[in-house]
Order: C-alpha cells, then sequence, then structure tokens
C-alpha cells in the first residue's frame, strides 16, 4: 500500500525514548520507507546505524554519546519561536533536527574526548529550520559548548544572507529571559558578546574577507553557500582553525543555479562520501542531503517533500509546498526558483535559449550507479566503485575537434570516438597559458587552478598558446591509447599552422567553417544524441562548464550555432570544439548507412 501523506506526517512526528532510541527509531522508518526520504537521506540513515554498529571495535574510534548530543538539543529547546504561526511558543526539536543536531554533538572521539565531526553540509529546502538550527550550533558554541574565547563566524555573500542567521541568533537570545542579559548584542558591529568566556559572535560577508585579517574561528557558519563563486570563505576559515582543537565549519545551503561553483564541488564530493557504495571515506564529515532525484517528478508532491523534511509534516507548510510546487507547473518564470529552493535540484539553465538540458547531459556520465549506458560495451569502458573510469580505445575511430583561441584564452580539443551502434564517446582536453591563469580565474570564476591539477587542463609556460603544446598532446594521446585518428576537424581561426602541421604528418585535417550552414544540423545531431543517451562523456568539469554556458543563436530558418552573451566572461570553447569533431562525426557515421545532410569540402 502506497504511503500518503497524511501517513508521512504522521511517521515523522511520533518518537519516543531516549535520543540513540529515537534515531534508530527514525532511521528505520526512513530504511523502511514508512517515512518519504530521498536516496542521499537513506544513506545518511544507513551510515548512522551502521556506525552505531561499529562502537567499540578495533579500527573505529568514535562512541555516540547521547548526553552530548541531547545537551546541544535541549539547548535549541530552550529557545522559542522569533516568527511565524508559532512566534513566542518554545521550540520542540523537529526528528530531523535531532537527527542534525544528534550526529553533530553525540559523536565523540574516545581517544581524545572531542568531536568526530568538525564539519558539517546540510542541503535541504528552504523554510526547513535551516536559519533556526544555525543559529542554535551559532549560540550554542559561542556560551555553552565550554570552549572559552570561542569565535563564532556567520558567513554568507552579502549580508543580506549572513544576517538571516546573525538577526535569527539576536531574536532567539532576546526572547529568553537569562541569556538576554548574559550576551551583548552590538547590532552597529553586527557583533554578540559573550563576557564570562570572553566569546565573541561575527556576521561576514566575502567582502569582510577581503581585509586579510587573522581568524581564529571555533565555529564558521557558512550559510547558503550556493552563492560563493569561491572556496574563500571556507578556506579562510578552515585554515584559522589550526589553533583550535575542536573547531566546526558547518554548511547549509540549498542548491543553486550555477552548477560551476564551490558549493556544487563540495555537494558532489559529499555525495560520495555517503554513498556506501562508493569506497570513500571521510570520517569527520557529517553530511545530510535531501532532495528530488535526479530522475524523479518534481511536480509530484510526493517527490517534493523528499527535500522538505521539516515543512512537509505539518498542514500550513504542506499546503505552502503545494501552492509553490503549483505556480512552478503553471508559470515557466517560477521553475527555477522552485526546482532550487523548494527541489534542490542543482540547475544552470540560464535562458531559455539555452543550448543544452543539462540534467539530460549528466545522464551520459559514465559513472557505477549509471552503468546501464554502457551495456554492449563492456569491453570499452569499465568503471569501478570508486567511478574509476578504464578505456580501451585501440583501434577505435577518432575524430579530434580544435578550436584555438586567441593568445590567452583557452583553448581546447575535443577527441570523438566511433563506439559503433550510433553510439559516441565525447573526452576533452583544454591548454592555458600559465601567465594568465590567475586573472582568468578571477574574471571566469571558476577553478583552473584545480582543473589543471585535475589533469583537464594543461598550462603552457608564459602569456600564450603555443601550437607544439597541441600538437604534441594530440599525438601523445594516440600513442597512448593507439586509436586512429580519422581527421584533425578545425576552426580555421587561429588554426592554420596547427593544420599544417597535422597534414605534414599525413593526417586528414578538415576545415569546418563556422556557419549555419556547415554547423546547424550537426549541432542539433549531437544534442538530439545526448537526450537519447547516445553520447558517453566522463563528467569532465571543464567540457560541462562550457556545455552549460552555451547558447543557441538561431537564424530566419531555425538553424542554429553556438554562441554566449555579449560580455560575459564565461567559456564555450570545449562545447564549440566538440560540435567540430561532431561535423565530421555526422559524416562518418551516414556515411555507414547511405545517409548525409552535411559533407565538408575535402
Amino acid at each position: 500500500m502506497a504511503l500518503t501523506l497524511e501517513d508521512n506526517i504522521k511517521s515523522s512526528t511520533c518518537f519516543t525514548g531516549t535520543l540513540k532510541e529515537q534515531l534508530i527509531e527514525y532511521c528505520n522508518r526512513i530504511l523502511n520507507n514508512k517515512i518519504v526520504a530521498c536516496t542521499k537521506h537513506k544513506w545518511a540513515c544507513k551510515r548512522f546505524l551502521n556506525d552505531l554498529s561499529k562502537e567499540n571495535t578495533q579500527g573505529f574510534p568514535y562512541a555516540f554519546d547521547e548526553n552530548q548530543g541531547q545537551r546541544a538539543i535541549d539547548w535549541l529547546q530552550e529557545f522559542k519561536h522569533s516568527k511565524g504561526e508559532l512566534a513566542g511558543t518554545k521550540i520542540e526539536a523537529h526528528i530531523f533536527v535531532k537527527f542534525v543536531l544528534g550526529n553533530v554533538y553525540g559523536w565523540i572521539n574516545v581517544n581524545t574526548g572531542y568531536r568526530r565531526f568538525e564539519r558539517m553540509y546540510e542541503q535541504v529546502g528552504r523554510k526547513n529550520a535551516k536559519s533556526q538550527t544555525l543559529a542554535s550550533i551559532a549560540t550554542y558554541e559561542l556560551c555553552a559548548y565550554g570552549v572559552a574565547g570561542s569565535e563564532v563566524y556567520c558567513l554568507a555573500p552579502v549580508s543580506k544572507q549572513a544576517k538571516a542567521v546573525f538577526n535569527e541568533a539576536c531574536n532567539m537570545i532576546r526572547g529568553h529571559r537569562i541569556l538576554r542579559r548574559k550576551l551583548k548584542i552590538r547590532e552597529s558591529t553586527n557583533e554578540i558578546i559573550h563576557r564570562k568566556s570572553n566569546s565573541v559572535m561575527t556576521l561576514f560577508t566575502k567582502d569582510d574577507l577581503k581585509k586579510g585579517d587573522s581568524y581564529n574561528p571555533q565555529l564558521a557558519v557558512i550559510d547558503e553557500y550556493h552563492l560563493f563563486d569561491t572556496s574563500e570563505p571556507v578556506d579562510t576559515m578552515e585554515s584559522g582553525m589550526g589553533a583550535r582543537y575542536n573547531p566546526l565549519i558547518a554548511i547549509i545551503t540549498t542548491a543553486g543555479r550555477k552548477v560551476f561553483c564551490p558549493c556544487k564541488e563540495e555537494y558532489d564530493y559529499c555525495s560520495k562520501v555517503i554513498n556506501p557504495y562508493i569506497n570513500l571515506n571521510d570520517d569527520k564529515y557529517f553530511i545530510i542531503i535531501c532532495e528530488v532525484g535526479a530522475k524523479e517528478d518534481p511536480f509530484d508532491i510526493m517527490n517534493v517533500i523528499k527535500a522538505n523534511p521539516v515543512v512537509s509534516t505539518y498542514e500550513t507548510g504542506l499546503n505552502k509546498l503545494k501552492e509553490k510546487m503549483n505556480t512552478a507547473k503553471e508559470r515557466e518564470d517560477k521553475r527555477l526558483e522552485f526546482f532550487t529552493k523548494q527541489c534542490n535540484i542543482w540547475v544552470n539553465q540560464k535562458s531559455k535559449k539555452a543550448y543544452m538540458n543539462m540534467q539530460k547531459w549528466d545522464e551520459c556520465r559514465i559513472t557505477q550507479s549509471n552503468v546501464d549506458i554502457l551495456e554492449g560495451l563492456e569491453s570499452i569502458v569499465t568503471v569501478d566503485d570508486s567511478d574509476k573510469i578504464k578505456f580501451d580505445l585501440r583501434g577505435l575511430k577518432c575524430v579530434v575537434g580544435i578550436d584555438k583561441s586567441d593568445k590567452i584564452d583557452l583553448t581546447s580539443t575535443t577527441f570523438e570516438f566511433d563506439l559503433g551502434n550510433d553510439k559516441v564517446l565525447v573526452l576533452n582536453h583544454c591548454f592555458i597559458p600559465e601567465d594568465t591563469l590567475e586573472a582568468k580565474k578571477k574574471t571566469d570564476k571558476v577553478p583552473y587552478d584545480l582543473w589543471c591539477k585535475q589533469g583537464y587542463i594543461t598550462k603552457i609556460p608564459g602569456a600564450k598558446i603555443k601550437n607544439e603544446y597541441i600538437v604534441d598532446y594530440i599525438l601523445d594521446q594516440k600513442k597512448k591509447y593507439d586509436f586512429d585518428i580519422d581527421s584533425i576537424a578545425y576552426d580555421p581561426w587561429h588554426c592554420d599552422d596547427i593544420a599544417r602541421e597535422f597534414e605534414s604528418l599525413g593526417i586528414l585535417v578538415i576545415e569546418i567553417p563556422q556557419t549555419y550552414a556547415s554547423l546547424s544540423e550537426p549541432t542539433k545531431d549531437f544534442r538530439a544524441k545526448v537526450y537519447a543517451k547516445e553520447v558517453l562523456h566522463n563528467g569532465n568539469p571543464v567540457l560541462t562548464y562550457c556545455m552549460s554556458n552555451a547558447l543557441e543563436d538561431p537564424d530566419r530558418k531555425e538553424n542554429i550555432k553556438l554562441y554566449k552573451e555579449k560580455d560575459s566572461s564565461e567559456r564555450i570553447d570545449a562545447a564549440v570544439s566538440t560540435t567540430i569533431s561532431h561535423v565530421r562525426m555526422v559524416a562518418l557515421l551516414d556515411n555507414s548507412t547511405g545517409d548525409t545532410f552535411y559533407s565538408p569540402d575535402i
């Protein structure tokens, strides 16, 4: 019998016994589908139960201290609701909040007595007690956790977000008859001071970090991390914690509209840490993610409540969720907000002219959880439990597409392989001048340095792109994997020298004019193949970033080619080199079936 909304509310609100008993019961109800929850929420519950089973065993130095966990929950329940229909009434911690606080504060290292989790990542929908939970953690660390000279920082990209937590803390303190006398609120300097322990809580924005002050945080609260362009707030706080023996970084966020930001990278990492089928251990990181799954209908309320474990368990909140869902279903202009804030779905659809549906693109990524796309290709591509991919490309026909930049920008090469049965594999590699990397990192607001370390981009010494690095890389890849280069397809802009180099080696070179006539049908065909899951890729973040930025520029006859917004710093180079390679690949695939809609002049 299918679970109803009423069943879910009842199962989510009735818990008795000790904290450990309540959390065990909560996890069991979720894992037995008596409470509606997403896959990653279930993984967090499974992790908790598995960790309990490992207590007092060799190699697992952690124990669950109910008293420590309950103490943090009792602290929250000391306060009153500051707004809404419950304003002025005592807070009763929801079981989901108990699960979060119980984990963060309940688990301790038995050898040191310090907390186990030094970092937490919570991603849930809006209005699920995030600010209240963060404010409780902040005030607890300020004056109740037992650390003298505690420094607590509330960080957000702009003052409005940062003040959400800070103001909630102020309101909770003002509503408490004892704490309002013991804590000094200085609104002019955005500080809360606990004189007895010489501790202070401060509001911070990303602009404050630029002042170059030294920090020594006991707690750093990072609110709405998805709005930060860089990982600077986390990096700065983390480096400042070196002198602390028991610090905590608390990241709480919803999903965002930019898939190339440090928060999305954190989300991807956290998703792997809690995945029980991937052997990636980070025992000091508490993670809870509640979302609508990538393949689930976001306009089905039984899916939407998966991202809203608190607000979906009382009538008023549930009705508001339904209203937002129905509005988004009827009004396209409301969907991005609904997808990111209520469904916790990461999106990057900036415009109606966006070329690629990035969810469809992600469904073509080779991962262990997506092995169905490798059916019949096991001899060419394998992926292990940690998502490490191995390719056997020997003898495969490959078209290399090149989009060469001006001297200082990103240059891209795409290797497109014919896998048979109308499927293709696209692998990408880019190049950037070393001298311009830092400047480009700042203007483009993407982690080029990280992508270089990960091997997706080659840094070329100096201040400009040098052709020999591109030629050598392509030839090295051919030698390493022993594939057959059918041809080099290239944009003639800035690329004639490279073309002559390959031509001198006896390799076929094909100039691809950047016109609607040559690009439109192959560009449409590549997208159609992605939507049909006939394209495979390895999740290369540079290619994915460029694909997400690409817009389609139609002419009067609905022919298209790729472009980016004028004056935009976002790059599309890797997407362009991929459409260039696909022009030639389409001709090869069509020749094998006897059809052709474009044949380059060779």
